[in-house]
């Protein structure tokens, strides 16, 4: 009796030490990051050399820190070459970037033929979005 215990027990753990060894892997993505750091964002006359967290046009989204940084690229009626951000709600042109000193610079995109305007909307954004691990 005890030996058909023994077997039984072996024959278990056996196959469950099989089964955890040929569980299917996940097929990992082969993303190339070295051309994360050859390409940079460029888009128009003002916006060149712009890397991490943002992406967008030349660049891949795994270069990027996440949808939040995605600049979006078009060119208006007067071929003018504009790069946009979508904060909250609100969809801003980005006029500068400065990854030194780590502001941006941006105007609401409604706004753009107008100094003032009647509609206000607030937009708020979660301060985490600046923390970046060091």
């Amino acid at each position: 009796m005890d030996k058909l215990i023994h077997i039984i027990c072996f024959f278990l753990l056996t196959t469950l030490l099989q089964t955890l060894h040929c569980q299917p892997h996940q097929p990992q993505t082969n993303l190339n990051y070295s051309l994360c750091r050859e390409e940079s964002y460029n888009y128009g006359d003002q916006l060149s050399n712009i890397s991490y967290p943002f992406w967008g046009h030349n660049r891949p989204s795994h270069c990027g820190g996440g949808d939040l940084f995605y600049l979006n690229c078009f060119e208006d009626q007067r071929k003018n070459f504009t790069s946009t951000i979508l904060l909250g709600s609100q969809n801003f042109t980005v006029l500068n970037i400065n990854l030194t000193t780590y502001t941006i610079k941006m105007r609401r995109t409604d706004l753009a033929d107008e100094v003032c305007t009647l509609k206000f909307n607030d937009t708020y954004l979660s301060p985490n979005i600046f923390q970046f691990p060091t």
